[in-house]
């Protein structure tokens, strides 16, 4: 077997000794639009676009350019609200779609809606060990 072959042969990580993310507090405006939340693994960056909902974790890093289009990058304004379960971020379109993404605390897992339809949520269709 030759060096590149192996270079691609990757084993599938094991789902179960990873440690979940937990939220650690509540949510927070940023001078940027977005809604931080801290969690055990870093703070995590919701935006809420035009297209959808922008997620990052971690140390802020440089913008890509991933997403090129301007005006699909500029955030909505949200509002949201924390409990001790979940946070929930909200803004509307400039059409007037509701966009809502729940995110649950202890694992930390999500729940996009786009004006009440499911849109995208953490696995749970058995390829991951975890439920929530």
């Amino acid at each position: 077997m030759s060096s590149q072959q192996r270079l691609f042969d990757v084993e599938p990580p094991n789902w179960s000794r990873l440690t979940p993310l937990r939220v650690e507090g509540a949510a927070t405006p940023s001078a940027t639009g977005e809604v931080e939340v801290a969690t055990d693994g870093g703070t995590l960056r919701v935006t809420m676009l035009e297209c959808g909902v922008r997620l990052r974790i971690g140390p802020a890093a440089r913008d890509y350019g991933i997403l090129a289009d301007p005006a699909s990058t500029a955030p909505l304004r949200a509002e949201f609200s924390t409990s001790n379960d979940e946070t929930v971020v909200r803004a509307r379109t400039a059409t007037g779609s509701l966009i809502e993404l729940r995110i649950g605390h202890a694992p930390l897992h999500f729940e996009l809606r786009r004006d009440g339809r499911l849109v995208q949520c953490s696995p749970g269709d058995g390829h991951f060990v975890r439920r929530f």
